[in-house]
């Protein structure tokens, strides 16, 4: 089986430990997707920054292909988040390039 996951992505910043780990749904399907063994691809942007390169990196690391993630000049989408009682509180959130982000025929075929 094969599955493409498009849309956002982000770095999830947790604002306690002062680190980024990529994330966003569309990322974390795509991921999980290949763990089980299906061929799978991410369909996106990224910005030209640092948190662009993490996502990635982290992406192709895990199998994921990443030949329709656009890169895009700006910043790539930023999630703020803060551990309370072990839960994760969800806080304010970058769009970055993602807002003018819009999949091409090319991307849907």
């Amino acid at each position: 089986m094969r599955i493409a996951c498009i849309g956002d992505n982000c770095i999830d910043f947790y604002i306690d430990t002062q680190k980024g780990f990529p994330g966003g749904n569309p990322v974390n399907v795509s991921v999980y997707s290949r763990r089980l063994g299906f061929e799978s691809s991410h369909i996106g942007a990224v910005g030209d920054d640092a948190n662009g390169e993490i996502i990635l990196s982290a992406l192709k690391e895990k199998g994921v292909d990443t030949s329709r993630v656009r890169k895009a000049h700006g910043d790539t989408p930023v999630s703020r988040v803060r551990l309370k009682d072990g839960d994760r509180i969800l806080g304010d959130y970058d769009e970055g390039v993602m807002a003018d982000f819009r999949p091409t025929e090319e991307d849907v075929d």
